[in-house]
This record gives C-alpha cells, sequence and structure tokens, in this order.
C-alpha cells in the first residue's frame, strides 16, 4: 500500500470518526467546508468541473455556470455529510 493510501486512509477514518462525536449541524458545517476549501484550493478540479459544465451547457454565461459549479460542491458535500451519519 503507498504512503498517499495510508494517508488518504487516516484522514478519511479521521473524519468519520470526528462525525460520529459531533452533532448533526456541524457535520453538514464541516462538509459544505471542506467542498469550499476544495472548490478553490483544488484549481484542477475546479477548472475540470467548469469545462464539463461548458460542454453540457454551452448557452449559459461563465457566470451561470459557475453558480452551478458551487452547488454541485455544496449537493455533493451534503451527500457526504449524509453518508457519514449513516455510517
Amino acid at each position: 500500500m503507498k504512503l498517499r493510501h495510508k494517508i488518504e486512509y487516516a484522514a478519511t477514518m479521521t473524519l468519520l470518526g470526528l462525525c460520529k462525536r459531533l452533532p448533526e449541524r456541524m457535520v453538514y458545517a464541516l462538509f459544505q467546508s471542506i467542498a469550499t476549501l476544495v472548490y478553490h484550493l483544488i484549481s484542477s478540479r475546479t477548472k475540470l468541473t467548469l469545462r464539463n459544465l461548458q460542454i453540457a451547457f454551452p448557452e449559459k454565461s461563465l457566470a451561470e455556470r459557475t453558480k452551478i459549479a458551487k452547488q454541485s460542491y455544496a449537493n455533493f458535500a451534503e451527500s457526504m455529510a449524509f453518508n457519514s451519519l449513516m455510517i
């Protein structure tokens, strides 16, 4: 197992352990914060998201596609928060 995989596994298990101890509202807020950080810090993912939206919605403006991208990240965060609470 590569070091990267071990680090990702440890981070995931730590996050899940934290979610077990936090109130539900805080778990959702935590995942929303993570999604916002990912959107702003991992520019390669953001660029890919915006490029895919440009292909899917060529008639929409950049501002509209950016809004859709941010909503997509927020929806994904909500799903991940819900799933972590189910575990």
